[in-house]
């Protein structure tokens, strides 16, 4: 969870600019000096945007077996098109 210092917006930004700078070859201290946050901070906010990750895929698969399950069910009430 992020902590009440930075909204979830600002955290996917820095994370996003962590992204560019390590893409140019800057080391993960120099990121997080970069965007202001201790190494750990850096690190923390990487694991919980990972383990958001898995939450939405698995809410996905979810939401995607539920829209089978309703398009069957009308496709069992609607009259066949001959």
């Amino acid at each position: 969870m992020p902590r009440p210092g930075h909204s979830a917006e600002e955290i996917a930004a820095k994370l996003a600019l962590a992204d560019e700078l390590l893409r140019q070859g800057q080391t993960i201290v120099a990121v997080a000096q970069a965007l202001g946050v201790t190494r750990m901070t850096y690190y923390r906010w990487r694991q919980e945007q990972q383990g958001a990750k898995a939450d939405l895929a698995q809410r996905l698969r979810a939401l995607e077996r539920e829209n089978a399950e309703l398009r069957r069910l009308l496709a069992d009430r609607s009259p066949t098109a001959a």
